[in-house]
Order: C-alpha cells, then sequence, then structure tokens
C-alpha cells in the first residue's frame, strides 16, 4: 500500500528535472550546484560534528547511560 505524499513527490519532480538538465551525470549536477552556491554570495556555514574521538572508540553495544 503506498500513500501519495505530495510533498515527496514534488521533491522527486525536482530532482528528475534537475538531473534531466544534465543528462543524469550526477557528478556534473553537484558540480552545477556548488557553482550556483558559489555564486549566491551566501555565507556557507559548516557545523562542527558532535562526534568525538572519544565516540569511535566506543563499544557500539555498551548500554548507554
Amino acid at each position: 500500500m503506498t500513500i501519495e505524499n505530495p510533498i515527496i513527490a514534488e521533491v522527486r519532480k525536482a530532482r528528475s528535472e534537475l538531473l534531466d538538465a544534465v543528462n543524469g551525470n550526477i557528478e556534473a549536477l553537484l558540480r552545477d550546484m556548488m557553482k550556483r552556491q558559489h555564486e549566491s554570495g551566501r555565507q556557507v556555514v559548516k557545523l562542527p560534528t558532535e562526534k568525538t574521538q572519544q565516540d569511535s572508540l566506543r563499544n557500539p553495544y555498551a548500554p548507554r547511560l
């Protein structure tokens, strides 16, 4: 059973149109998006990840307290 979601349909349509514009080439799509981002003049913010080295050493099966 599939429920139609208009927002998901709109996102999929936009994705399809963007990919069609670059003949389905994902690398070209990413280059185009990065170019648009740069040309927009908006500041790009990179947030630090919350993962630390301590987290990567933690046993993933250990219970979290």
